[in-house]
């Protein structure tokens, strides 16, 4: 990354760098997952912060789509992209303020356990960023889930984002919740690559897998998911009971925008567990969810999906 080497050069001297704002738009692993399926015809509901008291103007156009309730100001990021990565710059303050306690008084328990006993797809999002976010995940199982009468077939969908900077005790607390979770319900885990090889290196320390194929498979016996997957840039792949399999993405080498590929990916494999396609289909929709996303820097509607595996073959 020329970046990079360029700052590694310049050590031991001041250094200036001049940023300029390309675009300002939603981030958020739970607001862009959420558009994405709403965009997709899923009737979504949202809890996070997204402004509190008043919406952030930034949401506004997800309320035409979702039902959103918010219980803080949202956290900040800039993003920094490259062909081959990208740099994620956050301003968290808000967001570490906000704990189980302030989800329950301002989103109100009722409707916490209404809304997680009414929905076929739970999804628990960004633990990485949120100081609070096992306390959270704590309550929801204590306070929330035994009072549910879901859905048969539930799925929660888990995506951790990037693990790498939190510490391997939290992390350990935050699986040790999973077993709960999956409790009478299909639990998804997604992890990207690199948030993979950190879970992994908690079970075995300086044994990292060179195939990701094996990651994959030693994580799976760990974990009490019913599906793991592992996306990345040129492919996905995932474990079931019954058997695993991997796809290849439509590489994208310039992408419109890389920031939320992982959400869209996340929005087409859960839209296709809903609809009980096969595993190799559910990671085919993903990657095309995907690819749409990176391409023209828009969530795709069914049309622009349908169009997209016509002319793939998928």
């Amino acid at each position: 990354m020329e970046l990079g080497r360029y700052i590694v050069e310049k050590g031991g001297r001041n250094l200036s760098i001049e940023l300029e704002d390309r675009q300002t738009k939603l981030g958020g692993n739970m607001p862009i997952m959420s558009h994405a399926l709403a965009r997709l015809g899923m009737n979504v509901s949202c809890i996070g912060a997204l402004g509190h008291p008043a919406l952030h103007p930034v949401f506004a156009p997800m309320a035409d789509l979702c039902t959103l309730y918010s219980y803080a100001d949202p956290g900040l990021s800039t993003a920094l992209e490259f062909d081959d990565g990208k740099i994620m710059l956050g301003q968290m303050r808000e967001l570490r303020q906000a704990d189980w306690q302030t989800i329950k008084t301002r989103v109100g328990l009722p409707l916490l356990i209404r809304l997680f006993g009414e929905s076929d797809l739970l999804a628990l999002l960004n633990w990485s960023e949120l100081d609070q976010s096992t306390a959270i995940w704590k309550g929801i199982v204590e306070e929330v889930l035994p009072f549910c009468h879901a859905p048969e077939k539930q799925m929660v969908y888990i995506d951790l984002s990037d693990c790498s900077h939190r510490n391997g005790t939290d992390l350990r607390k935050a699986l040790d919740l999973l077993d709960q979770f999956a409790a009478g319900r299909n639990l998804v885990l997604s992890l990207n690559l690199n948030e993979a090889e950190v879970i992994h290196e908690l079970f075995r320390p300086g044994q990292r897998p060179i195939h990701r194929e094996d990651l994959g498979h030693h994580l799976f016996e760990h974990l009490p998911a019913t599906t793991l997957v592992l996306h990345h840039a040129r492919q996905s792949l995932a474990w079931e009971q019954d058997g695993s399999c991997q796809a290849e993405t439509r590489y994208i080498e310039h992408p419109k925008i890389s920031t939320g590929a992982g959400d869209h990916f996340n929005a087409g494999f859960a839209l296709g567990k809903l609809m009980e396609l096969d595993l190799l289909n559910c990671l085919a929709l993903g990657n095309e969810t995907s690819g749409h996303y990176l391409k023209t820097g828009l969530s795709p509607d069914w049309n622009d999906l349908l169009n997209a595996i016509t002319m793939t073959d998928l």
